[in-house]
C-alpha cells in the first residue's frame, strides 16, 4: 500500500490542483463519485479525469487504503516536522487507518487530492479498495517494471490468462 504522502503525490502528478485532473469540481465524466453510478465501475470508466501521469481514479470509485495509521493532525503535523511522511507508525492501540481518493458514494469534496478519511482496518464495503504500489529498486529482470507487475497482477504473465 502507499503512504498517505506517496498517494497524494500519486494522484497530484507534480500539480497543485485540487483534484487530480486540475481544479474543476468533479462531474460524472471525470470521476464516479457523489453517487454518479450508486456503484463502482470498471477501472477507466472515466478517462477524462485521468492526471498528468496518465494514472486512473485518483479520485472517486472507492476509497484507498493507506499504510499509515490514523493521524487527524497530519498536515499540520507534516508542517511542524513532527512527523515523517513516508508512514506515520501504526500505534499497537489503533486500529484505524487513513483512505483516500473518495469513493462512488461520498460527497464530491471528498475526491480532492488533500481529502482524508479513516476506518478501523477490519472494515469491508463495496466502496473500499486498494491501489498497490511497487518500489522502484529491485527489478533485475530487464523489463519495464510497471509493465511486467501490471501483466502479473491480471495474470498474464508466463502465459497464463
Amino acid at each position: 500500500l502507499p503512504t498517505e504522502a506517496q498517494w497524494e503525490y500519486a494522484a497530484r502528478a507534480g500539480g497543485k490542483g485540487v483534484y487530480p485532473w486540475g481544479d474543476v469540481p468533479p462531474t460524472p465524466l471525470l470521476a464516479n463519485i457523489g453517487r454518479s453510478n450508486n456503484a463502482p465501475v470498471p477501472v477507466g470508466s472515466c478517462v477524462a479525469g485521468r492526471n498528468a501521469s496518465g494514472l486512473e481514479d485518483m479520485s472517486g470509485n472507492v476509497w484507498e487504503w493507506c499504510a499509515d495509521a490514523w493521524n487527524p493532525s497530519y498536515y499540520s503535523d507534516l508542517i511542524n516536522g513532527d512527523v515523517d511522511p513516508k508512514a506515520v507508525a501504526a500505534d499497537p492501540d489503533s486500529r484505524e487507518f487513513s483512505l483516500r481518493g473518495g469513493g462512488f458514494d461520498a460527497f464530491p469534496s471528498m475526491g480532492r487530492c488533500a481529502a482524508r478519511f479513516h476506518a478501523p482496518a477490519d472494515v469491508r464495503g463495496v466502496s473500499i479498495g486498494f491501489r498497490v504500489a511497487y518500489p522502484e529498486t529491485g527489478l533485475d529482470d530487464g523489463q519495464d517494471g510497471q509493465n511486467h507487475h501490471a501483466a502479473d497482477a491480471r495474470g498474464e504473465a508466463d502465459g497464463i490468462g
